[in-house]
């Protein structure tokens, strides 16, 4: 006779299968938020902007992604370590999944926040993904004449 299997109470996957589709357990919502928001970063911050936006907080442009992708950029912690994952993130779904570097809009204006923070090597990297020559060498200008000496302003724009 078969052994009868106890029945203890359903757990929450902590993963996705595919042999069972279930949802992530979502935390409880925090007081004041809808509950709807997406635990997904990308998701997750631009469902936050756009409730910023509501409340009057910053406002994001329709049908302009990449100006939003930025928006959200730039107002992250320069420090976080989620910021580096958003923009490759980013990156990766602006190309399209063709396998590109990503749009060069989207670089061009991951590059300008980059700039006005000063980080200089960052913004360098995005500014040779665009289509903006000038702006890349006014960031060279003012990045040997802020950081270098007077000997290597040839070695910048090498």
């Amino acid at each position: 006779m078969p052994r009868a299997r106890a029945r203890y109470p359903e757990r929450p996957q902590l993963f996705l299968d595919s042999s069972s589709p279930r949802h992530l357990p979502q935390p409880p919502p925090r007081p004041g938020r809808p509950s709807f928001l997406p635990r997904c970063a990308l998701g997750h911050m631009a469902l936050e902007l756009r409730w910023a936006a509501q409340c009057g907080g910053p406002r994001l442009t329709q049908g302009r992604p990449a100006e939003n992708l930025a928006k959200v950029f730039s107002l992250m912690d320069p420090n976080s370590p989620e910021r580096v994952t958003f923009v490759s993130r980013a990156l990766k779904w602006s190309s399209g999944g063709s396998g590109k570097l990503g749009h060069p809009r989207l670089h061009q204006l991951l590059a300008l926040t980059l700039w006005k923070e000063q980080n200089y090597c960052e913004s360098r990297y995005h500014f040779l993904h665009s289509a903006d020559g000038e702006g890349c060498a006014n960031m060279l200008v003012e990045y040997s004449t802020s950081r270098g000496f007077r000997s290597e302003v040839d070695m910048f724009v090498a």
